[in-house]
């Protein structure tokens, strides 16, 4: 649910033994199908080489996600010549990596006649490398943007089109340009629980959505959407911006300026404003602060999950992607530390 891409390399005892309840012996193919992206049993180290590059294929192309490499006691002791292939085609994995022309140009048609838009993105803009994209196409339309917990750093903290974090802990005035918006473009999220609440309740809000997403079983499948796009958000969003450049027409500035009027208004109600106190350190002011000592340095932040990983979304604001690590899709407790441990071994200059 945090789509990392992992592999996994798993012992197993000696191929004859399995299904046998030999010593030790552990179906981990079968345990982990439901919670890895595929799993693997090498039953012939010639196909270990092989099955390893399909591992790590899988596990960073399409929607990322760990991958299980089971090898027997056997194969493992087993020789053989060593061909590591430079490539690997799977036919039946095959992740759709550009969207339809069709589906981007109603997507186009659809934007320039909104007079309520709003950008919703999460995480998979991050780990589709396509910030730049989305920050292009949001100086070029104008429209509202919000990220999700996982796509925090995607639009810049500080730029004024962003309206904070969206759903259950997110800002005021994100989530009711949400509930108002008459187009919603959502870019590699996947409208979860913590973000829509109840999908019949959302649902029951008129309102056009252009959905994008590298994973087709994401589309539609809490929230019916209008316009579906099953490919990379980078070539997705390089192409909307392609097509928009050629489009005679423009946003209705009218619209989009009253718009905005409203939101400002609901900004005004300063949401996230806190009271300092000179009895008591408050998580609100510790994270400002930090955020304020540490804003102009090559800054990762960690968390934990529960309510200091919202204080810290909130609070901190992120202007640069992959600078907010944290589990916000499973919500694994106890990763700030190991995660931060990581961080300090791929970036020992970083703070």
């Amino acid at each position: 649910m945090d789509s990392i891409p992992m592999v996994i390399i798993t012992g197993q005892v000696p191929t004859p033994a399995i299904g046998l309840d030999a010593f030790q012996e552990c179906d981990t193919v079968g345990i982990t199908r439901p919670i890895v992206k595929h799993n693997f049993l090498v039953k012939d180290v010639r196909d270990l080489a092989l099955t390893l590059k399909k591992a790590f294929h899988i596990a960073r192309t399409g929607r990322p996600g760990p991958v299980v490499v089971d090898i027997p006691k056997d194969v493992s002791l087993a020789k053989t010549s060593f061909h590591y292939p430079e490539r690997v085609e799977m036919r039946s994995y095959n992740p759709v990596k550009k969207g339809h022309s069709g589906q981007i140009r109603k997507a186009v048609q659809l934007l320039l006649q909104a007079k309520r838009p709003y950008i919703y993105t999460g995480g998979g803009v991050i780990l589709g490398e396509a910030t730049a994209e989305l920050r292009q196409l949001v100086d070029m339309l104008g429209f509202p943007c919000t990220n999700t917990l996982m796509g925090l750093g995607a639009m810049p903290g500080t730029d004024p089109r962003f309206l904070g974090m969206l759903g259950m802990h997110g800002t005021y005035e994100a989530n009711m340009t949400m509930q108002h918006c008459d187009v919603l473009l959502a870019v590699g999220a996947r409208f979860d629980d913590r973000v829509i609440g109840n999908p019949k309740h959302f649902g029951s809000v008129e309102r056009k959505i252009i959905h994008v997403d590298i994973d087709p079983s994401s589309i539609s499948k809490r929230v019916r959407v209008d316009i579906p796009i099953v490919g990379d958000v980078k070539d997705v969003l390089q192409e909307l911006i392609a097509q928009l450049k050629e489009a005679q027409a423009k946003p209705d500035a009218s619209a989009v300026n009253a718009w905005w009027s409203q939101i400002n208004e609901w900004r005004r109600r300063d949401c996230l404003a806190f009271k300092d106190s000179t009895e008591v350190i408050k998580p609100q002011m510790v994270v400002d602060k930090l955020w304020q000592l540490t804003r102009d340095r090559d800054t990762y932040i960690t968390s934990d999950v529960g309510q200091h990983q919202m204080w810290a979304a909130q609070y901190y604001r992120f202007d640069e992607p992959r600078r907010w690590i944290n589990s916000g899709g499973l919500g694994t407790m106890g990763v700030g530390l190991p995660y931060a441990m990581g961080i300090k071994l791929a970036k020992p200059d970083a703070d």
